[in-house]
C-alpha cells in the first residue's frame, strides 16, 4: 500500500514538484514562442523571407499545438491540481499566472482555442474536444489572474525556489499577474466593454501591483537568444 504522507512531508513533496517541473515549463514556453516567431510569424508577415522555403501555413506538421498543450499546459494543469488545497498559495498562484500567460499567447494568435474541454482533466486519451469562444477563453484567463493576484502572499512560508523568472520574488510575480490582467482587459474592449472596465478597474485598484515600465517587467529570459517581454 502507498504510505500516507504527513502534511509537512506533502508540502515538501509539492515544493520539489514545482522546483523540478516549473523551470523546464518556463523554458519550454519561451522556446515554443521563440520558435513560433522565428519559423512562422516573421516569415508569415514577410519581415523575413526565404523563397526556397515558402509554403502555405496549413497548420499541419509544425507541432506547435503539441508543444503548448502536451509539453507545457499539461504539466501546469498537474501542478495546479497538486496545489489546489491552498497549502502553498504562492506556488499555486505562480502556476495560475503562467498558465494564463501561456493560454493568452495561444488565444492572441489562434483565436478560439481548446481550454475548458482540452483533455487536461486526466483524460489524456481524449482526441475530440470543443473549442472555447474567444470571449469565454478570455474570461477564464482573467478569472485565473483574479485568483492569482489575491493568492500571492509575501508573508507565507511558501517560498518559490529555482524560479527562472523572478528568482522567487513574490511581489514581482503579483505585479506580473496584475499587469497581465490589465493588458488583457484593454484587449477585450471589442468583446465586452463592461468586462474590460471591470477587470481594468480591479488592476488599477492596486497600482502598486503594476509594472511601471517594460524595463522592470521581466527578468530577461533567453530562448535561442531571443528575449521575451510582457
Amino acid at each position: 500500500s502507498t504510505p500516507i504522507k504527513s502534511s509537512a512531508a506533502s508540502d515538501v513533496y509539492k515544493r520539489q514538484n514545482l522546483q523540478s517541473i516549473f523551470p523546464g515549463t518556463v523554458y519550454k514556453t519561451m522556446n515554443a514562442i521563440s520558435e513560433l516567431n522565428n519559423n512562422r510569424m516573421w516569415s508569415y508577415s514577410r519581415y523575413i523571407t526565404n523563397v526556397a522555403f515558402q509554403t502555405p501555413w496549413n497548420e499541419r506538421g509544425d507541432g506547435f499545438y503539441r508543444k503548448f498543450y502536451v509539453e507545457i499546459l499539461r504539466d501546469l494543469e498537474e501542478l495546479a491540481k497538486a496545489y489546489d488545497d491552498g497549502s502553498l498559495p504562492n506556488s499555486l498562484a505562480v502556476v495560475k499566472t503562467w498558465k494564463a500567460f501561456t493560454y493568452y499567447q495561444l488565444l492572441s494568435l489562434y483565436g478560439p482555442v481548446g481550454l475548458s474541454h482540452a483533455g487536461m482533466d486526466g483524460g489524456t486519451d481524449k482526441r475530440i474536444f470543443d473549442y472555447d469562444s474567444e470571449a469565454d477563453a478570455y474570461y477564464s484567463i482573467l478569472g485565473w489572474l483574479d485568483q492569482a493576484v489575491d493568492e500571492f502572499d509575501e508573508s507565507s512560508t511558501d517560498k518559490i525556489l529555482k524560479d527562472p523568472v523572478y528568482n522567487g520574488d513574490v511581489q514581482k510575480w503579483r505585479k506580473l499577474a496584475n499587469t497581465l490582467r490589465l493588458e488583457i482587459a484593454m484587449n477585450i474592449q471589442n468583446i465586452s466593454e463592461e468586462k474590460a472596465r471591470e477587470y481594468a478597474a480591479k488592476s488599477m485598484g492596486h497600482e502598486e501591483w503594476l509594472f511601471s515600465s517594460l524595463a522592470v517587467s521581466y527578468t530577461h529570459l533567453r530562448a535561442h537568444e531571443t528575449e521575451l517581454h510582457l
